[in-house]
């Protein structure tokens, strides 16, 4: 517990040392998608991303989803990010997701696959250390997935 309360002191000093620039994004979310054999699964994401410019990011990001009856999945995976443009509304942006799929099943042995994805989405700031990232994603073995993240800039 004393190690989790100094990173978290340190990622909020953090937050101020340079307040003009704030390149990086820690966020967690929700995402409804089809990691099941049949119907929807519920899965928890947890991600990161370091702009490198204005329009270009790149990031990391895992995720741990469930069907609530059998199966579970967990997917870790690098994230390449083109911002499209902005307005009023927020940036807009297409990403490409490569990774891996762990997929478990009870009573059986977990199985390993490559992970592609392409999603699109839009990145409401609010403030400026907090933002809002509804997103739509489709690829393999996934199919589709409907994510809603919120986080902080620094």
């Amino acid at each position: 517990m004393r190690k989790v309360f100094i990173v978290l002191l340190f990622l909020l000093c953090c937050l101020y040392a340079f307040p003009d620039e704030k390149k990086s994004a820690l966020g967690l979310g929700l995402e409804m998608n089809m990691d099941s054999r049949h119907n929807f699964a519920l899965g928890a994401v947890l991600g990161f991303n370091y702009s490198l410019t204005d329009l270009f990011a790149l990031g990391l990001s895992v995720e741990a989803s469930t069907n609530f009856n059998h199966i579970r999945t967990i997917e870790p995976m690098a994230n390449f990010r083109l911002y499209f443009f902005e307005n009023n509304i927020g940036k807009f942006f297409g990403q490409l997701d490569i990774g891996a799929f762990f997929f478990y099943e009870d009573g059986y042995d977990m199985y390993p696959m490559p992970l592609f994805g392409l999603r699109i989405g839009l990145r409401k700031t609010l403030g400026s250390l907090f933002y809002v990232e509804p997103s739509f994603r489709a690829g393999y073995p996934f199919a589709l997935g409907l994510e809603l993240m919120a986080g902080i800039r620094f």
